[in-house]
């Protein structure tokens, strides 16, 4: 299972819409597509609630974060040797991937 929704995920990933799936799960807007089991079958609701946009830019930024910034100042840090080891980096991204499968 874990396999298949990292799939999912990095498939997500590479959509015009970053990580819309994920996101959409994340705000409650995907019932329709748990219910036929298929993901991108519909777009996003026209009648989201403000509080769904809100968690939605909330959910982007974090994502981003966690999956940009993280690692990318890691790996910076690592290069500058600052006392992170290589070995302490890629346990530290594979957390952060595992975590948004899990979620996912």
């Amino acid at each position: 299972d874990i396999l298949r929704f990292a799939y999912l995920l990095c498939k997500d990933a590479w959509r015009p819409d970053t990580f819309e799936a994920y996101r959409r799960l994340l705000v409650s807007d995907a019932w329709k597509e748990l219910d036929e089991g298929k993901f991108y079958t519909y777009s996003w609701s026209v009648c989201l609630t403000g509080c769904q946009k809100t968690w939605d830019v909330i959910f982007q930024c974090w994502i981003h974060f966690t999956m940009d910034v993280v690692p990318l100042s890691i790996f910076a840090l690592t290069l500058a040797d600052v006392g992170v080891t290589r070995v302490r980096a890629c346990q530290i991204s594979l957390g952060i991937g595992l975590f948004h499968i899990l979620i996912f």
